[in-house]
């Protein structure tokens, strides 16, 4: 899904809380991309080039205790606000099921 799909989905129709909150973290994150981002599919394989392993927040934090800051501040803060969206999700989660999700009930939303 394009980002600026989510973003006027996210405007257009009033959607529960927790869903405005992931999707307002996933664009934070993309925004803080070191690299233009332009879809949910290109920031997916951005992050699995970034981390290893499954895409999940156990991985991802184990990225982040391995960022060099003066030359990856970027990923840094992409990664640690990514981080953020787990808390909304059963714990074992993939960041590729979280995005799944919320692209289909954006979708779902936009048929209606």
């Amino acid at each position: 899904m394009h980002i600026i799909e989510i973003e006027k989905a996210i405007e257009e129709w009033p959607f529960r809380i927790e869903l405005q909150s992931c999707v307002h973290i996933l664009l934070q994150a993309v925004n803080d991309w070191p690299t233009n981002i332009e879809s949910t599919e290109q920031f997916l394989q951005q992050l699995g080039m970034a981390v290893d392993g499954e895409l999940n927040e156990a991985n991802i934090r184990a990225r982040l205790s391995t960022i060099e800051f003066s030359t990856e501040a970027w990923l840094a803060e992409s990664l640690e606000e990514l981080t953020e969206i787990f808390a909304f999700f059963p714990q074992g989660t993939s960041i590729i099921s979280i995005i799944s999700s919320i692209e289909d009930e954006l979708s779902g939303k936009r048929q209606n």
